[in-house]
């Protein structure tokens, strides 16, 4: 299902290049969209258009959008048509769209025709001309279906409970069409908390594509309550019709979703399920007639005898439905009825079982049956029942993992206690005639489950896990040369998605669920990389907006239960981020525009809780939330400081988009009032309170750091991660988020990689790679195999901001500062030498391909011994050339990056031997890392469970070149119609760059030649050694070479150091440097790491030296500052090799 669906949506990404050589001109618009969602149909899904669930709007003018690409370089749109039609042959047109004058290059337009018919399904397509006037239709077809309930539609239906407490209710009642053949007939309907429409048998929610499930999407009931709508004209008769409602509990059940006190209780009686539903149904002489939830239904009891979200679903088949009664018109929520305009809650896709074993404590083959599914994923269990005898039961558990120390036993069986109060138990008896059972009321986190009292054995082919999350559709496809880090991004798209459960859950098993801020927060820049979040933000900003008291917000929303109000602003930052990502990362000024003012009263709010004291003094509840043990955590008031700063920054950034001057200059003071109360109570001696990462992390994000104490501040943010912290994590869910990108700003690329990359704890890479329960999602807490049972999900997302991260600093694929709607791109390949190939692909805002490719020169990579699937050896490429000599090679804890490795505490002496083997003379090769390969000699490091093996190779080609630089970099792009990019180029030391593109060399000499064909300049920058390549839109292929640098020095002191260069030339790259004890090795005076180090110590350099011809280091001890090591050293010295050239 949902999986092929993704599958094609990356092939259409993949494919787009091969359209602009395939297909000369105007490419067909694609991923059209209705009121922001995909809505776009396929040839054999128009034929049977009357067999969907429709998207549905009750919008009277819907905006339509799509995107479009050209063979061509620099194409503009010089003007659309959209027409929209009620025929799948378009033969009746009922509207003709064209832009207003000034908007011909918009590729989006709101519906203007004629009152849109109620129930009736539309159709539309959009026609698009480029500048010479070519033009071209597109092959998808957009629909939406109408919805135009009136006040009288919804006051004539009632809300209806049954007559006595009944769980999962049935309403059922026999309607009749007086014999008229129905034309049209729709179905418009809120079952609270979850329902399942059936009209004459037919399961409306299984006839969706695909299925819905757990349904309407969750809000505070006071505030507005959802329904859905559903085109039912092909199921009804022309005599007796049944229409079935059947309800559970969801959201709803109050016992585990106590309302807070100041909750209103209107609605919180024993009969919390409501159901109010409306049927227009039109004969064929276009007659209205209307059908009604009121006291006329029927409630029978059903065969679900209980169900809840935490507690599973118990189901008897045997059981015959009664009649209890008629319903009872009651009170329902005070909100409004509204249409949700974002996806439902869908069964996305299944998984089969990876293995099925006996239970430990089963005394034969089948009694308890042990199934794994190889994911943590939120869903439920689909099962073979077909021949389960008539009146036997059996049970379904359910766990994230199995138990092992220190729980218990590592002994194969569940782990429970981290669900705390939730019983995730599915409970079934036969009747001996259906043939599968599948929960429809609830839901699980889980990999594993104990199935107990089955009759048999159990096959893969009996069982079937069923994904379940909001139907979001995938935006972007990414990956690297590095395992690691593509596997670290995968499981933050699976934790991401299971829990997108209409509102972003923290968490997908326990007894919680809640729509925490924070988490959300945190999340929101990469889940709009990540998914098409575009109809799916604004509709949580709205429910946000619902919350707002007084300006303040929950840290929960909807705030029925958990939290409290105010927020900590941590969490409360939520609100303006989740606008500002809209607008910021997809363009939209929309809902920038409609919730301004909230957003306005928020920060008001937020500043009058600041005391006199200034913003230090500013309280959170949760502060830096579960930083690592041994970490300790950092004052509460220091992330609340910076949050609130932060959204400071983004509404006055937004105030002046839209025009608000005055507004703007408001906050931009008042952000610096703050950020000098900032820098008095938190900054002295270029350190930041307490002296930890998110101490220096949060300032340099906020750009507060004073300018003429930055290089030393950031020296020290530098030594205390490499010297102190081992290049380790020791922050929490706010300092983590700003510490990658800290240091991507500070262009430490290598080091934030190797932060990233790491395998120990505490680590991303940890959670997957350590012994006791590898994970398929992203862990609550660092430490969660070794933590209590508490507080200890295995599927939560508030450590996932690492996602936006890979897809923006790490790829290089950023937007300049001013751009929104990826307008104007940056595009800066390469940064790191530790990974050698990138590629991403976005659908939205705009169809964007990137990749990148360093070849040949030193090439690293690092993996986790094989002990899983995720690992499966290491692979080294030169892409150019043949590996000449092993540089560095340790399979065991080695430390460091790419050109600075230096053997652990633990290391196999066959190391360099073994890559050799593999590797030696050859362009590519993949050293095995299972313990086959390493542990002849028996386990030499026990003590160390998680190993690895990082090697570095250089790589040679016929052309002489540095071996801290590449042979060539290819870099594919295609840049999207209406955007601009800067391609920064790094030279890493190369003079006489030249540039391909599609093997026509167009750049040379230090001059543009005259065949540009879309690249308009290229400028060499001195200040960040690059090289800047202006394009305009379309595709490229673009190929990097360049000559040895034209000088190239090394020099070694232990008092002070001068690097300059000849007359007319600049220093341009810091080829390797070390303040420590570094020392020169072999015949070719190579240069590596001693055992002192320090890791400030190209930052240092670069700082001071990059781009001039001379400089000065008149105390190193003084440049580089105390680095612990220092005290095991007899002489502290310093090694530089650097690149001089003459790049103008």
């Amino acid at each position: 299902m949902q999986k092929m669906s993704n599958i094609m949506s990356i092939l259409l990404l993949s494919l787009l290049a091969a359209q602009v050589y395939a297909n000369a001109g105007p490419l067909p618009p694609f991923n059209l969209q209705c009121e922001r969602n995909l809505v776009g149909l396929g040839d054999k899904e128009m034929k049977s258009l009357g067999n969907r669930h429709h998207f549905a709007t009750e919008n009277p003018n819907p905006l339509l959008s799509w995107s479009i690409s050209h063979s061509e370089r620099g194409e503009v749109q010089t003007g659309f048509k959209v027409i929209v039609s009620k025929k799948a042959d378009f033969s009746n047109i009922i509207w003709e769209g064209r832009p207003e004058a000034g908007k011909e290059g918009e590729q989006e337009i709101r519906y203007d025709g004629p009152p849109l018919v109620g129930g009736d399904v539309y159709l539309w397509k959009v026609t698009w001309w480029d500048s010479k006037g070519a033009s071209v239709t597109s092959k998808e077809i957009g629909h939406f279906m109408a919805v135009t309930l009136t006040d009288e539609d919804w006051s004539n239906a009632k809300w209806i409970a049954p007559p006595k407490m009944t769980t999962a209710p049935t309403y059922v009642k026999e309607v009749s069409t007086d014999n008229k053949p129905v034309s049209k007939a729709t179905l418009y309907i809120s079952g609270l908390g979850f329902f399942r429409a059936y009209i004459n048998g037919a399961d409306l929610n299984r006839r969706a594509d695909p299925p819905i499930a757990l349904n309407p999407g969750w809000t505070n009931y006071e505030m507005r309550a959802a329904y859905m709508a559903f085109d039912i004209t092909q199921l009804m008769t022309t005599s007796q019709n049944e229409i079935k409602i059947a309800l559970g509990e969801g959201w709803r059940n109050i016992s585990q979703f106590p309302p807070h006190d100041s909750f209103p209780k209107t609605d919180s009686s024993p009969y919390v399920l409501r159901l109010i539903l409306t049927i227009i149904l039109k004969d064929t002489s276009s007659t209205k007639m209307a059908i009604y939830s009121d006291g006329s239904w029927d409630v029978q009891t059903s065969s679900i005898q209980d169900n809840s979200i935490y507690n599973g679903e118990f189901y008897d088949a045997t059981t015959t439905p009664t009649v209890i009664g008629k319903a009872v018109e009651t009170t329902g929520p005070s909100g409004v009825m509204y249409l949700p305009s974002m996806p439902y809650i869908a069964e996305v896709e299944s998984d089969k079982p990876v293995s099925i074993t006996p239970d430990p404590h089963s005394s034969d083959d089948h009694s308890k049956q042990v199934i794994d599914f190889g994911l943590n994923a939120a869903g439920v269990i689909r099962i073979n029942v077909a021949d389960v005898p008539k009146g036997q039961s059996f049970t379904m558990n359910h766990a994230e993992i199995l138990t092992h120390p220190p729980y218990g036993p590592k002994d194969g069986s569940l782990y429970y206690d981290n669900l705390r109060d939730a019983h995730p138990l599915d409970y079934y008896t036969s009747s001996g005639s259906e043939k599968t059972f599948q929960p429809v009321f609830t839901y699980h986190g889980f990999r594993y489950a104990l199935v107990s009292g089955f009759p048999r054995k159990l096959m893969t082919d009996d069982l079937s896990k069923i994904h379940i999350h909001t139907y979001l559709k995938p935006n972007s496809n990414f990956s690297t040369s590095s395992q690691i880090l593509n596997n670290i991004q995968l499981n933050v798209i699976r934790g991401q998605l299971s829990n997108l459960m209409s509102v972003p859950t923290d968490c997908d098993q326990r007894n919680e669920r809640l729509g925490w801020m924070g988490d959300a927060g945190l999340s929101a820049d990469g889940m709009a990389l990540n998914f098409h979040m575009e109809s799916f933000f604004p509709h949580r900003t709205m429910l946000m907006r619902d919350e707002q008291m007084n300006g303040s917000v929950p840290d929960v929303v909807p705030f029925y239960h958990g939290g409290g109000r105010p927020s900590d602003p941590s969490w409360g930052a939520a609100y303006p981020q989740t606008v500002w990502v809209l607008w910021k990362y997809y363009g939209d000024t929309s809902t920038a525009k409609a919730y301004y003012e909230g957003l306005l009263e928020y920060i008001n709010f937020v500043e009058s809780q600041v005391p006199s004291q200034g913003i230090a003094k500013l309280a959170g509840r949760y502060g830096d939330w579960v930083p690592p043990p041994p970490s300790k955590k950092i004052n509460n008031n220091y992330p609340s400081a910076f949050s609130f700063m932060q959204n400071i920054q983004q509404v006055a950034e937004m105030a002046d988009a839209l025009g608000d001057t005055a507004n703007a200059t408001k906050l931009k003071a008042l952000f610096s009032k703050h950020a000098d109360e900032f820098n008095k109570a938190f900054y002295s001696n270029y350190q930041y309170l307490d002296d930890m990462q998110i101490s220096y992390a949060l300032p340099f994000v906020l750009g507060i750091v004073p300018e003429a104490d930055k290089d030393k501040v950031a020296a020290n943010f530098i030594h205390k991660i490499t010297d102190t912290d081992k290049s380790h994590v020791t922050s929490g869910i706010v300092g983590v988020k700003a510490l990658l990108p800290a240091l991507s700003q500070l262009k430490q690329h290598d080091l934030a990689v190797t932060m990233a990359s790491q395998i120990d704890y505490p680590s991303w890479g940890y959670m997957i790679h350590n012994t006791d329960e590898p994970a398929t999602t992203i862990w609550e807490l660092w430490n969660a195999n070794t933590a209590g049972p508490g507080m200890n999900s295995r599927n939560h997302h508030m450590f996932s901001s690492v996602s936006s991260w890979l897809q923006t600093d790490m790829i290089g694929l950023k937007q300049r500062k001013d751009s929104i709607g990826f307008k104007a791109i940056e595009l800066h390949p390469a940064q790191s030498l530790d990974i050698a190939k990138a590629s991403i692909q976005l659908e939205h805002p705009k169809p964007i391909h990137y990749s990148w490719h360093r070849q040949g020169g030193l090439q690293c990579g690092k993996t986790a011994e094989e002990k899983t699937s995720l690992t499966k050896g290491l692979s080294i490429s030169c892409g150019e050339g043949t590996i000449t000599k092993i540089s560095f090679a340790s399979f065991g804890n080695p430390e460091g990056t790419c050109g600075y490795h230096r053997i652990g505490s633990c290391h196999y002496p066959q190391s360099n031997k073994i890559v050799e083997h593999y590797c030696l003379n050859k362009t590519e090769c993949t050293i095995p890392t299972g313990a086959a390969h390493w542990y002849s000699d028996g386990d030499l490091c026990p003590d160390i469970p998680v190993k690895w093996l990082t090697v570095a190779v250089v790589c040679t080609t016929s052309e002489e070149i540095p071996t801290y630089s590449y042979s060539s970099l290819t870099v594919n792009a295609n840049i999207p119609i209406g955007s601009t990019a800067k391609l920064h180029v790094p030279a890493y030391g190369l003079s006489n760059m030249k540039i391909y593109d599609a093997n026509e060399l167009i750049y040379t000499d230090n001059r543009l030649l005259s065949s540009t064909g879309g690249i308009e300049t290229v400028q060499w920058n001195s200040i960040r050694n690059t090289l800047e390549v202006s394009l305009v839109s379309g595709y490229y292929e673009l190929r990097v070479k360049g000559s040895p640098s034209q000088e190239t020095k090394r020099i070694t002191s232990s008092s002070n150091a001068t690097l300059s260069c000849s007359k007319g030339r600049r220093i341009t790259n810091i080829d390797w440097v070390s303040y420590g004890n570094p020392t020169v090795d072999g015949d070719d005076g190579s240069l590596s790491l001693g055992s002192c180090h320090s890791g400030a110590s190209r930052y240092i350099i670069e700082s001071k030296c990059l781009g001039k011809e001379r400089c000065y280091l008149s105390s190193l001890e003084q440049s580089f500052g105390f680095i612990s090591c220092s005290k095991l050293v007899e002489e502290m010295k310093i090694a530089v090799q650097y690149s001089c050239n003459n790049h103008t």
